[in-house]
């Protein structure tokens, strides 16, 4: 809907613009003075609220096919194939009604014309230059660029890109709607799209990239009976099962922790007690976690730091890896199996995770 929303205008009457060049933008904001407008005749600002309307129905009735196809095209509809097929759909609506008459039918509504800035008769390169860069002024968003084309080429143009370098303005017919239109309007409008433009292209920038499929986690819903773990000491030895985006690691590597097990009470009040487990790993700080108790086993959450690892440029950066733990106790709460699955990102190094399966024991005293 926002490829119609910078069609340039000015008043009837006035004498077209003699030829310049299409990109010379170096001069002056405004054309040279022209004759004040006839009686009947619009200044170019108070037609913004009816371009406005135009862009509502040519929107509409270039928006109904679209979505019907898209709709038909199901999951394919955002192929690049698809999208070279709506912009054409639209390209073709603009382009025949503007060459045939000037007009598209939103403009016919709220007497629009499409005009060559010298006088002379539409061409077709004219209206086809005008519809192809009218992608160009709906970028990066909200018709960002259309925008600032027409704040720069000021009140008595109104052009956008495809405008200026196709020599076309969009006028108002005499007995065109009369709708006043705050100076103010179209300033707000380009400053609005301008940020919403820049903080959609930020957040782009630092957005993370598809999270890939991971194996879930397994608990122990079939066994787990519910026992409370041993205070004190432990002695852990597990095993990579599994690892995705981390050099190094492969299945089947051997680990060893130490691990400390502690029932913490916050206050003498019944129901604030729970268990927090402790791992001591190799080259990094001890990490806590409470001893969530569910269904399926007791549940812990790590933040286990940052640890490095190669970017893309094969150079060195940093990525924090976290770590959740699902662990079993039996025989009294003396023997200890454990699921684990990390999972680590940075911007540089993209994701990596890996599952450890462990068994542990409370350590010799």
């Amino acid at each position: 809907m926002s490829v119609a929303m910078a069609d340039s205008v000015l008043a009837p009457d006035q004498p077209a613009l003699e030829a310049f060049d299409a990109f010379n933008w170096s001069g002056a904001t405004e054309p040279p003075v022209q004759p004040a407008p006839q009686a009947g005749a619009l200044d170019p600002d108070m037609a913004v609220r009816a371009r406005l309307g135009a862009i509502l129905i040519d929107g509409i009735i270039v928006g109904i096919p679209t979505a019907i196809l898209t709709a038909a095209l199901g999951s394919t509809a955002r192929s690049p194939d698809t999208l070279l097929l709506f912009l054409g759909l639209q390209f073709f609506y603009f382009f025949a009604f503007e060459l045939s008459r000037g007009q598209t039918i939103g403009k016919r509504q709220y007497h629009l014309h499409v005009v060559s800035c010298d006088g002379s008769p539409l061409t077709s390169r004219q209206v086809a230059t005008r519809n192809l860069l009218r992608f160009i002024d709906a970028l990066p968003i909200m018709y960002a660029s259309g925008l600032i084309s027409m704040m720069r080429t000021g009140r008595k143009r109104r052009q956008r890109i495809g405008d200026v370098a196709a020599g076309t303005m969009v006028v108002l017919d005499a007995d065109g709607r009369q709708l006043r239109t705050p100076r103010w309007l179209l300033p707000l409008a380009t400053l609005l799209a301008v940020a919403f433009s820049i903080g959609i292209i930020v957040a782009i920038a630092d957005a993370h990239p598809t999270r890939p499929q991971f194996p879930a986690l397994i608990g122990f819903p079939g066994s787990y009976n519910r026992q409370a773990p041993q205070s004190g000491a432990w002695q852990a030895t597990g095993a990579t099962s599994w690892t995705a985006g981390y050099l190094g690691e492969y299945a089947g590597r051997q680990h060893t922790e130490s691990w400390t097990i502690r029932h913490a009470c916050a206050s003498s009040s019944l129901g604030s007690c729970s268990f927090v487990l402790t791992r001591n790993i190799q080259g990094i700080a001890p990490a806590s976690a409470p001893l969530v108790e569910a269904q399926d086993g007791w549940h812990a959450t790590f933040v286990l730091g940052v640890f490095p690892c190669e970017s893309r440029d094969g150079t060195t950066a940093g990525w924090q890896q976290s770590s959740t733990m699902i662990l079993t106790f039996a025989d009294g709460g003396q023997l200890a199996q454990a699921h684990e699955q990390n999972e680590s990102y940075s911007a540089a190094c993209g994701y990596g995770a890996d599952g450890v399966s462990w068994t542990a024991q409370p350590a010799p005293r």
